[in-house]
């Protein structure tokens, strides 16, 4: 069985967010650059994170970021 995933590559400037409804579960986020929050959680260079149970998340920018999305 092989399976296929979709990643995106993301940019959020310093002090805007956006909020994602997240339509499976198990998604990640991986943090390329910046410092992000993602629904309170703080995410800086190289730190990831596994979105299990959460229907929509709130990701605000603290500085200039670019993640992956997978």
């Amino acid at each position: 069985n092989s399976t296929c995933q979709i990643i995106y590559v993301s940019k959020v400037d310093k002090d805007n967010n956006t909020i994602v409804d997240i339509k499976e579960n198990d998604k990640y986020i991986f943090q390329i650059e910046g410092t992000l929050t993602i629904n309170e959680d703080e995410l800086n260079h190289a730190d990831a994170m596994e979105i299990t149970k959460e229907s929509k998340i709130d990701i605000n920018a603290i500085s200039d970021s670019h993640f992956l999305f997978i």
